[in-house]
């Protein structure tokens, strides 16, 4: 596919189908992580966790049990949450580079015909949620960023045109 197409098919949803996501084209999508640029090249700070099938399915204690009292992985049956375990003082770069591998896995799912949601509140969560914190043993790594993959409910081909304003600003002199 090629990657204008990919940027017009995407879209987050929040409602997957109970098909499985094949393990080949998981594996497809965990190996695009590699590809993504991670700040300091702290590559060695990050790991995925994922979690698929009936262990995911048995989660569904991941409904929260504080506001807002959420399925946070939408149904979905594949959830792929992004670790790290580096220094505190680094975590803002830390979130910078989550960012950019969960849309890595994003893109590399639409690519594969395949829906996804990034959960972006994924630290909060684990922080406030016990049930969160009893289904998932991270060790020392840090929830950062999780994406939901899996094949949409509702048939979409292709996500809204979004007109954002722009300036061009010109440096003083």
């Amino acid at each position: 596919m090629e990657f204008d197409e990919i940027l017009e098919r995407r879209f987050t949803t929040r409602s997957f189908s109970d098909e499985e996501v094949s393990v080949n084209d998981l594996m497809e999508i965990i190996k695009s992580a590699n590809h993504t640029p991670v700040a300091y090249d702290m590559y060695n700070l990050f790991k995925l966790f994922i979690i698929t099938g009936r262990e995911l399915r048995s989660g569904r204690e991941l409904v929260l049990d504080t506001p807002p009292y959420r399925d946070m992985t939408y149904g979905c049956t594949a959830f792929i949450s992004i670790g790290f375990c580096g220094p505190r003082t680094v975590i803002e770069r830390a979130y910078e580079s989550a960012g950019c591998i969960a849309y890595g896995l994003m893109l590399e799912t639409i690519n594969h015909g395949l829906a996804a949601a990034i959960v972006d509140d994924t630290f909060d969560l684990y922080y406030n949620s016990k049930a969160v914190k009893r289904y998932w043993r991270f060790g020392d790594y840090i929830p950062i960023l999780s994406v939901c993959i899996g094949h949409p409910k509702y048939a979409r081909t292709t996500c809204s045109v979004h007109e954002i304003p722009y300036i061009y600003v010109t440096p003083f002199k």
